[in-house]
């Protein structure tokens, strides 16, 4: 997760009816301000409480996904402060077997550039070298919940965690 704007870009590259039944996870302080409010609840985020408890959001998460939309959801829980991925957290993974739903991979390049996190407005363009800021956004393949019998319930969560994390790198290759 790599700007306020990562979510947008990742939207305006679905179908249609895609983005009519979409959901997403926003970190509950987006909720405080009007610009922001306005923004997430265009968005039809689902505040999550990243400090505290965040089993109402999961549960919230959950009904959307059974429900037959689509979540959006920035694994690492927060923006990278360095433009480097950071670890992930075990929620879309939870959500995922919970609802018996894949997860779709994205990744998105260039956000940092745009607009990192220690900006007030975003850049348009690259001063240094004299071009636009580019920005990619790549899609992976579904990536479904299953397991043997015996796995726990840990270890799955772990398995499906990491599954998602090493898809979203090799998006970001060439070979992506």
């Amino acid at each position: 997760h790599e700007s306020h704007l990562d979510g947008f870009w990742a939207i305006s590259f679905l179908a249609k009816d895609i983005r009519k039944k979409l959901c997403c996870f926003s970190k509950k302080e987006h909720f405080d301000f009007f610009l922001s409010r306005f923004a997430v609840k265009l968005m039809g985020a689902v505040p999550v409480d990243r400090y505290g408890d965040t089993s109402a959001s999961l549960l919230t998460g959950e009904k959307v996904l059974k429900e037959g939309r689509s979540l959006l959801i920035h694994p690492e829980g927060t923006r990278t402060r360095t433009g480097d991925l950071l670890p992930f957290k075990r929620g879309s993974a939870s959500l995922s077997i919970a609802a018996n739903v894949p997860i779709v991979p994205v990744r998105i390049m260039g956000g940092y550039a745009v607009y990192p996190v220690h900006k007030f407005f975003p850049g348009l363009f690259d001063w240094r070298n004299s071009q636009r800021f580019k920005i990619d956004i790549r899609f992976g393949k579904p990536i479904y919940p299953s397991f043997s019998q015996n796995t726990s319930l840990d270890t799955q969560l772990s398995e499906l965690t990491e599954k998602v994390r090493s898809a979203i790198i090799s998006l970001g290759s060439d070979k992506g």
